[in-house]
This record gives structure tokens, C-alpha cells and sequence, in this order.
């Protein structure tokens, strides 16, 4: 398994403006979650599976599949370290901030 680790080493500091859409038994989902928590980044866990709420949000954004991590204004499917990196990079410098 590849090193989570970013390129700089990115230590975020914790933010209540990220959203992680899960769903039971998803190896990405977990992914997802150790790669934020390596950050030691909060964010707010949305399992789908049971929560009904988070599904029809989900729906609405147009997903049906997890998961889905919202950074700011960004929906990042699947798991993809980069882009999950660039968003919170963004994010904490307010480059991903809807004005």
C-alpha cells in the first residue's frame, strides 16, 4: 500500500465544513476516513446506511455511490489522495470558499 502521506507533509487543523458520505462495508470509505484523521482533520461522517437524511442529500448532489467527501464547496468521489490534499490546502488558505 502507497505512504498516505503528503508531499509537505499537510497538517490541517480541525474544520466543521467537511463531510464524508459513507456507507457500510466501503474500503474507500475507509480509506477516506484514515487518510483525514492521518491529517488530523474533523469532519462529519454521513453513513448513508442509516442514515436516511445523508442519502437524500447525497441523492440530491447527484451521487448515488461512496465515497463522497464535500471539502468547502468541492464533492470529491472515491478516494484520491491528491485531490483530497489540494481541497484542504485550499480550503485552509479560504481558495475554496464560496465568497
Amino acid at each position: 500500500m502507497p505512504c498516505l502521506e503528503a508531499e509537505n507533509n499537510l497538517t490541517m487543523k480541525p474544520m466543521d465544513n467537511i463531510t464524508v458520505y459513507s456507507s457500510n462495508m466501503c474500503g474507500a470509505c475507509e480509506m477516506v476516513k484514515a487518510f483525514l484523521a492521518l491529517r488530523e482533520v474533523t469532519f462529519i461522517e454521513k453513513n448513508i446506511s442509516t442514515d436516511l437524511e445523508g442519502r437524500r442529500e447525497l441523492i440530491k448532489m447527484g451521487y448515488d455511490t461512496t465515497p463522497v467527501t464535500v471539502i468547502g464547496d468541492r464533492n470529491i468521489s472515491g478516494f484520491d489522495a491528491k485531490q483530497l490534499d489540494k481541497a484542504l490546502k485550499d480550503l485552509d488558505t479560504g481558495k475554496n470558499e464560496q465568497p
